[in-house]
């Protein structure tokens, strides 16, 4: 398989993994938790709770706590990484993890939501403004959301986004890569919002908008 990039378009939760083979020799550093996929609502309104969905993991051995903390006019979402020094199976998944935060107490003004993402080319993560969101008069319950998806493409030309564990959307803006095969899928990282009620060329009764669409790696 050939690497590749081409553009395109203060609560905290203990996740813990399950048990598995000893691992043997000298202890090695924590690694750091990346997350993989995180999701939000556009808007609520004063008052009301934001609600953030964090999905993530770290190797095998490992447990991570995941913490949100609010600072001016960003929330940030930490992960501290600890050795749970006990025998455990890696499976190759590590420590998944889906953890919801509800955000309350918030000022009327907009948010910026800064998370440490999943790198696919270095597997580390790194720090970056994912998205934002407003407290005000009008709540809008629209899912925005960031991470890792699969992007597919059909004979019939559709183009759909997967994240892990999650049924297919199609992509209302498709990116500018070609098949050869009639079907083609890639790794990408994805920043957008859930479409609903305008049906995309596909017929799909819901759609993605992306804002970011930066495709890695071609799985097939």
């Amino acid at each position: 398989m050939r690497l590749s990039r081409l553009s395109g378009l203060a609560l905290a939760a203990v996740i813990v993994p399950a048990a598995c083979r000893e691992s043997t020799g000298p202890s090695q550093p924590s690694p750091p938790a990346a997350i993989s996929w995180i999701e939000w609502t556009a808007a609520v309104a004063k008052g009301q709770a934001e609600s953030l969905r964090v999905s993530g993991g770290v190797p095998c051995s490992y447990g991570v706590v995941w913490g949100v903390t609010v600072s001016g006019s960003e929330v940030l979402v930490t992960g501290r990484v600890y050795d749970r020094n006990v025998p455990c199976l890696d499976n190759g998944t590590g420590a998944g993890s889906d953890t919801v935060f509800a955000l309350t107490g918030l000022a009327p003004k907009p948010y910026a939501v800064a998370a440490p993402m999943l790198d696919l080319v270095s597997s580390d993560p790194i720090e970056r403004v994912v998205g934002s969101f407003d407290v005000g008069t009008t709540p809008d319950t629209t899912p925005e959301f960031a991470g890792i998806a699969a992007v597919t493409v059909d004979s019939a030309g559709c183009w759909r986004a997967q994240p892990a564990g999650a049924l297919p959307l199609a992509l209302s803006s498709p990116p500018a890569l070609t098949s050869t095969s009639g079907w083609q899928a890639w790794s990408a990282f994805l920043i957008g919002r859930l479409v609903v009620g305008s049906p995309a060329a596909c017929g799909d009764a819901r759609s993605v908008s992306a804002s970011t669409l930066v495709v890695y790696v071609a799985l097939y």
